[in-house]
């Protein structure tokens, strides 16, 4: 129905995949081992240096 000459979108619905509980704990540790990269890269880079300054 249109209303107003208005055209309403159509809803078209795609194929939906759903990960497995494996999947989801892999792309889970994959992100938690970058955090950790992150964090150690960040330390290392920001840490205090005989004479007090910062490098990076």
């Amino acid at each position: 129905m249109h209303v107003g000459g208005v055209i309403p979108p159509e809803y078209i619905p795609s194929q939906v995949t759903i990960p497995t509980l494996d999947e989801i704990h892999a792309l889970k540790d994959v992100a938690s081992d970058a955090l950790r990269l992150l964090t150690r890269l960040d330390s290392f880079y920001n840490r205090p240096h005989p004479g007090g300054q910062l490098t990076g």
